[in-house]
């Protein structure tokens, strides 16, 4: 720990010193040299490196361009006048360098100096919590709460350095009203946004693993989502050592690590279901392998270890590659990496349809690309503000408490009363995704819709709970839904001979309904197509069901047969013979 004795006798050797040097004044952040301004903005801070106790002097001001400057020099260094003033120097220091009188006298000033007080230095970014209870997220060049809790972010890897803010959140957020009608890029934004929760909240570290044929748009979404607070260009390749992924993890603690396509791994599918599966393990372990000691900061974050959500992309499934080489996955991999089918539509991709004004997905995917490329950062950035003032409120409780209430409706929405083990634990990572999207739409910092993100969320639920069930479980549970819904008293249902008009009729069918016709002792149950597709959480649920019900459904090349509902309408539609239907099911 750092040597307040020999801080202390330091100060009192500078205010002895002090009384002897008149031409330099530092006040209210204000350094002048013989009455002149030299730097208006300069603060100076003592700091304790945590992860070597290391004790460096923090030079914080605007250099000679206008941009504000982050200098962190070892006291070693700084008590070496000439060493300081080449460091300053090279870091763009507004001094005139040609003056040797004056740089040598501020040198002198500043090697002298020594601040009242001592602030927490780490090397990792992410959350730090006192022995009070306060709480601090720091990266380069910004602390959230530092008022309540003083850690500043030091040093200088290429994990960090792409972390900044450009463009503004308004840009930002048209790309993200673009993406509206992709569950997919909903739901990687929503990971990126609850990687800063994990910590605070103690939440397991989790992957997600979107795939499907190229040029879908996957790289589109991993690319919005890393925008939520760095430069989107920058992924991480699965294509490198343990130790790599170790830094990176290390590199990323209370972010979201963006890996890039998984096939890179290797052309060997075998090789690739292995890596996957010992990186996935390691990665949620939080744990570095390093044989170094561990440095405990507050309730016990270690430097060493992390706490992350991690994205990666790919155009076939981990679960599906593993089983194609018989890799066998244990349920806690279907947890700690989970498979996400990204593509929704077979003409568009990741997006279900287009917004209006645009008439293919190629020059959405190249707007939404131009505008998240020219802004990144301010989702992170504004909210990582607004979560440290709500941690470090008097009204913390009550925040946390509306936190884990959006988890709680989502799991109560989205269970069927069955979910023990790990797919409880399964359903609760999308319910941790949902609750940060619901707290940033709380804050106004996303365009979506409290309807928009329920429906991406839970649709991306259901796609990929598919992925960890078997076929027959998954055609059973798609039975159960249609036999469900398929009722008179059901809102939706309505009886063809009711109707007194043909308008009325197709007033009813552009609705999510379905209908009844009784045909002398038989009774048919007809159903649109877009209302039978939404009965089922999957598209492949519905192909399962589909399939199953072939005998009854009548389907040619131009699709579904032609049903007369009366009034002279014919509609194509999913026509069932109730009886028929009921001898099947009890099979």
């Amino acid at each position: 720990m750092l040597d307040f004795t020999q801080l202390s006798t330091v100060h009192r050797t500078h205010t002895i010193w002090r009384k002897h040097m008149t031409n330099v004044k530092f006040k209210k952040k204000s350094l002048t040299y013989l009455g002149q301004p030299i730097c208006k903005k300069l603060c100076i801070s003592c700091g304790e490196n945590i992860e070597n106790n290391d004790i460096l002097m923090i030079y914080e001001y605007e250099n000679i361009r206008g941009s504000t400057v982050n200098v962190a020099v070892p006291l070693s260094k700084v008590r070496n006048k000439k060493l300081l003033s080449q460091i300053l120097l090279d870091k763009g220091f507004p001094f005139d360098w040609k003056n040797k009188e004056m740089t040598d006298e501020i040198c002198e000033f500043l090697s002298n100096y020594t601040p009242s007080s001592v602030i927490l230095l780490s090397p990792q970014t992410g959350w730090y919590q006192s022995d009070e209870g306060k709480y601090c997220y720091i990266i380069p060049q910004k602390s959230f709460g530092f008022k309540y809790f003083r850690v500043k972010f030091v040093g200088n890897n290429i994990d960090t350095k792409y972390i900044n803010q450009v463009g503004n959140l308004e840009n930002y957020q048209k790309a993200l009203e673009l993406c509206q009608y992709s569950p997919a890029t909903i739901l990687a934004v929503g990971a990126a946004l609850a990687a800063f929760c994990i910590a605070p909240f103690d939440f397991e570290t989790f992957g997600l693993h979107f795939y499907g044929k190229s040029s879908t748009g996957k790289s589109t979404l991993s690319k919005v989502a890393a925008a939520v607070l760095y430069n989107p260009g920058k992924f991480i390749t699965w294509k490198t050592t343990e130790a790599g992924v170790e830094e990176a993890c290390y590199n990323h603690n209370g972010r979201c690590v963006v890996f890039d396509e998984a096939k890179l791994i290797s052309k060997d599918k075998t090789k690739i279901a292995s890596i996957i599966s010992d990186l996935s393990y390691f990665i949620c372990s939080g744990q570095t392998k390093k044989r170094s000691l561990a440095y405990s900061v507050g309730t016990g974050t270690s430097v060493g270890a992390w706490k992350l959500v991690f994205i990666s992309t790919g155009e076939f499934g981990i679960i599906e590659n593993a089983l194609s080489v018989n890799h066998e996955k244990d349920d806690g991999e279907k947890l700690r990496f989970i498979d996400v089918p990204a593509v929704v539509s077979e003409e568009y991709g990741v997006f279900r349809k287009l917004p209006e004004g645009y008439t293919s997905s190629k020059e959405l995917v190249f707007d939404i690309l131009n505008l998240v490329k020219k802004n990144y950062g301010w989702l992170g950035y504004d909210f990582l503000k607004k979560m440290a003032s709500e941690l470090n409120s008097d009204l913390q409780m009550q925040f946390r408490e509306n936190f884990k209430q959006h988890i709680k409706f989502f799991e109560s929405e989205c269970s069927d009363g069955k979910h023990v083990g790990y797919t409880e634990r399964f359903l609760s990572r999308f319910a941790i995704i949902y609750a940060s999207l619901m707290q940033a739409m709380e804050w106004q910092l996303i365009p979506w819709s409290k309807k928009c993100i329920f429906k991406a969320v839970k649709e991306m639920y259901y796609t990929s709970l598919n992925c960890i069930k078997d076929d027959q479980e998954i055609l059973q549970d798609g039975l159960n839904r249609l036999e469900k819904m398929l009722n008179v008293n059901n809102e939706h249902y309505h009886d063809l001979a009711t109707f007194s008009s043909q308008e009325d009729i197709l007033r009813a069918w552009g609705k999510p309904n379905f209908f009844g016709k009784k045909n002398g002792t038989y009774f048919d149950w007809i159903i649109p197509s877009k209302t039978f597709v939404s009965c089922f959480t999957s598209t492949k649920q519905k192909e399962l069901v589909e399939e199953f019900l072939e005998d009854l459904i009548e389907k040619n090349d131009d699709g579904y047969g032609l049903c007369s509902l009366g009034h002279n309408v014919r509609k194509r539609a999913i026509v069932l013979d109730k009886e028929k239907l009921k001898k099947l099911l009890s099979k």
